[in-house]
């Protein structure tokens, strides 16, 4: 009887039937109906233009030069080769004593066996729970809905 009377129709519908998504979109405002406006057009103007005289110019190139760069046989004389012998520093050998190696027995942490035990089970048989007392309720509107005249 409650899907007959159309989806959150019904007043008092049980929990079960009852969906409050349709009550948020209730809480929304009603959309603005659809004024058609005709806007006239502004008139056409045409407006013919002149245009600018074509003045042609002849531009002179400029003249090619050709340079031509003679060949320079230039020897540069290169830095004399300085050899540095740097000495090395001395050898060293230094004998370093190991550390003595020391054994150490390390005793296991005992095991500790914790048997908890399960908490008994309680079996509770449903119990019957009224339908809330509160229904579906129109939100109000921010504005009235449209009378059809």
């Amino acid at each position: 009887p409650y899907a007959a009377a159309g989806y959150g129709a019904y007043p008092y519908a049980p929990a079960a039937a009852y969906d409050p998504s349709v009550a948020y979109s209730n809480l929304y405002p009603l959309a603005e109906p659809y004024v058609d406006v005709q806007i006239p057009a502004e008139p056409y103007v045409d407006a013919q233009i002149e245009a600018e005289a074509y003045v042609h110019e002849e531009i002179p190139a400029e003249p090619y030069v050709d340079v031509q760069v003679a060949a320079v046989d230039e020897q540069i004389a290169a830095e004399p080769y300085v050899d540095v012998q740097i000495a090395a520093e001395p050898y060293v050998d230094a004998q370093i004593a190991a550390e003595p190696y020391v054994h150490e027995e390390i005793a296991a942490e005992p095991y500790v066996d914790v048997q908890v035990p399960a908490e008994p089970y309680v079996h509770i048989e449903p119990v019957a729970v009224a339908a809330p007392a509160y229904g579906y309720a129109a939100a109000p509107y921010a504005a009235a809905p449209y009378a059809a005249a």
